[in-house]
């Protein structure tokens, strides 16, 4: 079984070196392979001791300091001469404070002193390499095992395949575990729960679900850990009924549900904005006496900020406080969003004001949130004053802070100053995104100032940025409204050979896409204004009703309701130039019925979670513009 076993490791096809190292009758690993300078072995034991009392005094940890001691202390005493279970639990109370490299190189010194290592030890090598990165040497580490004639157990192999995952290389550990069943080991349920979170980790949720089923009292008895580690990633891939029904499976089969698996069900219920079954669950962990942490709290008032229940959020803040749980920075930014969401800035900056009073110091998103909320109802210089603020304190803004400071300015009309924030953006290392830029672009063309927006356009490109639609619509926009539709046109057509996609012709493209999700504006803007520009024109006609043809034949991919919306705003600029055209009229109708019923097709589809879009708010927008395009139409 020895040789099989060794067999097949170089089936894993590592490095070159793990062949080497395995070859070798005793385990010789390349120590300068490991990525801390301080830790060179040496056969001068004094000089790498005194190595180590510095590496660990300049991390100020007493404790591993007292360690290293004993070490050294068994290390001298000869009579009796200590056995290596005395030396491994140092290393195992090292491990357990990170010093994995401070470990390997006390290992090097056992054996330089000819101590024999056990299994135990080199369990605690596997994980010390795994933890480093240094895969191969595990491996190394394993096979010297098998040569010693040792049994590896089921710790040997967990630690083995953790390394692995941790490395992402999950195929390979998957292929280890295939291989080391086949020689007749047995694996336990730490093995199979550290494979399921390796395929979650990588996205592979549902192979995750399928060894699941593989296991499933077959193998090992599932976990809750197994279960938990699943529906956790269904939740971040917003599959929350799967995951809701994978609850419901733990529970038929007597396997308790625990604080993670409902904060998780929680996080995913609000993240979908179900939050009235988030606070059903809530309320089940409150029955179960499952205690309720941070995490729970905190997802709970950052859902009920984000739906505009600032009320509720506060509510869940109190009940947070009466039963002890300590709010942290997470909470407090969570409660200032929400207040500065339905612009009561005043709560929001009490709330700011008192958390350093309770404690908790305020983080650059913290003062993101202000400076936004202060910025959104027009009072910049108190954002102003709160920037400097930051400075002071020697906090970095972050490119959200820069761009919510410079969109207030340009709206206030103060575009020198926030184009001198951008070159400070520059200078500090935070370079604008296409956001930042779009809220100048957006400025200079509504001061009609569109040749200097053209101007930045062209050095935004320059610098790398990518653009997005929402600057071709600001500056169609623009253009369309100084009167130079000549000019849309050509920005349009600009666009249209490559440097935008105006239509999305992917299906895989969802309405994630922020380019699918807009795509339809500019067009409508440059239609409204071609039908308002006075005289009837077969020209005007046909843009228009080549735009609203292209429309809706990628309605079918572009799944959004800024789409339906569009057709519709189109369809009605037709319909006032195109009157006298009884067939036109006749496939206009057609079109209007399609596009509504595209339009509560998809408000249906969300509800029923089978599109992941926001509904309440992708709605909102389209009800209006429908509404004001038919009402200049009548």
């Amino acid at each position: 079984m020895v040789t099989s076993l060794i067999h097949f490791i170089s089936f894993l096809q590592f490095k070159p070196q793990l062949r080497r190292y395995v070859a070798f009758s005793a385990f010789t690993p390349n120590f300068q392979q490991i990525p801390n300078p301080n830790f060179i072995p040496s056969t001068n034991f004094t000089t790498t001791t005194t190595r180590l009392y510095s590496q660990l005094h300049h991390q100020d940890d007493q404790h591993s300091t007292t360690l290293v001691s004993s070490f050294n202390h068994f290390l001298h005493q000869k009579n009796p001469t200590p056995s290596i279970i005395q030396f491994n639990k140092i290393l195992s109370s090292l491990v357990k404070l990170n010093h994995y490299s401070t470990v390997v190189s006390l290992h090097r010194q056992i054996e330089f002193n000819g101590i024999e290592s056990d299994l135990f030890t080199s369990n605690i090598l596997i994980n010390c390499f795994s933890q480093l990165g240094q895969i191969s040497l595990s491996f190394s580490v394993f096979a010297n095992i098998l040569k010693k004639g040792f049994q590896p157990d089921a710790v040997t192999f967990n630690t083995l395949i953790k390394g692995l995952c941790l490395k992402g290389q999950i195929h390979k550990a998957l292929n280890f575990h295939d291989e080391v069943v086949t020689q007749g080991f047995r694996l336990d349920h730490i093995s199979y729960g550290t494979l399921i979170n390796g395929l979650c980790k990588v996205g592979e949720t549902r192979a995750a679900l399928q060894l699941l089923r593989r296991v499933d009292g077959k193998l090992v008895q599932p976990t809750v850990v197994m279960y938990s580690t699943i529906i956790d990633s269904m939740c971040k891939d917003k599959l929350v009924n799967d995951a809701f029904h994978l609850y419901s499976e733990m529970i038929a089969k007597n396997i308790s549900p625990n604080a993670v698996t409902y904060n998780t069900l929680i996080y995913g219920f609000c993240i979908v904005d179900r939050i009235k079954e988030a606070v059903d669950l809530f309320s089940k962990m409150i029955s179960e006496n499952i205690n309720h942490d941070i995490y729970t709290f905190s997802t709970l008032v950052d859902a009920f900020c984000k739906e505009g229940k600032v009320k509720e959020a506060k509510k869940m803040f109190a009940m947070m406080m009466r039963k002890g749980v300590i709010p942290n920075v997470v909470t407090y930014n969570s409660l200032m969003d929400g207040y500065c969401l339905v612009k009561e800035i005043n709560m929001a900056n009490n709330i700011f004001n008192t958390m350093a009073q309770m404690g908790v110091a305020p983080d650059v998103h913290s003062y993101s949130i202000m400076i936004n909320g202060f910025c959104k109802i027009k009072m910049v210089d108190e954002a102003m004053n709160l920037f400097n603020e930051m400075c002071c304190r020697k906090m970095i803004p972050n490119t959200i802070t820069y761009s919510s400071l410079i969109d207030g300015l340009c709206k206030s009309g103060r575009i020198s100053y926030a184009l001198e924030l951008v070159d400070e953006m520059h200078d500090r290392g935070q370079p604008p995104n296409i956001i930042t830029y779009n809220s100048i672009l957006d400025a200079l063309c509504k001061n009609h100032h569109v040749d200097k927006a053209i101007v930045l356009l062209t050095k935004i490109k320059e610098k790398g940025v990518q653009l997005n639609i929402h600057s071709f619509n600001i500056l169609i926009d623009g253009l369309c409204k100084g009167g130079r539709l000549e000019d849309a046109r050509k920005l349009k057509r600009l666009f249209e050979r490559g440097l935008f996609p105006l239509l999305i012709t992917e299906s895989t493209t969802t309405a994630k896409d922020e380019n699918a999700l807009v795509v339809s504006k500019g067009d409508v803007r440059l239609a409204c204004s071609l039908s308002q520009a006075g005289g009837s024109t077969l020209a005007k006609h046909t843009v228009i009703w080549r735009i609203a043809t292209s429309m809706e034949d990628y309605k079918s991919e572009i799944e959004n309701w800024d789409l339906g919306a569009g057709i519709y705003v189109s369809i009605c600029l037709m319909r006032n130039k195109l009157q006298g055209d009884t067939n036109a009229m006749t496939e206009l109708v057609w079109a209007m019925l399609a596009s509504f019923s595209l339009v509560w097709f998809h408000w249906f589809a969300v509800k029923c979670e089978l599109l992941p879009v926001d509904a309440r708010y992708i709605f909102s927008f389209a009800v209006v513009i429908v509404t004001m395009i038919d009402h200049n139409c009548q």
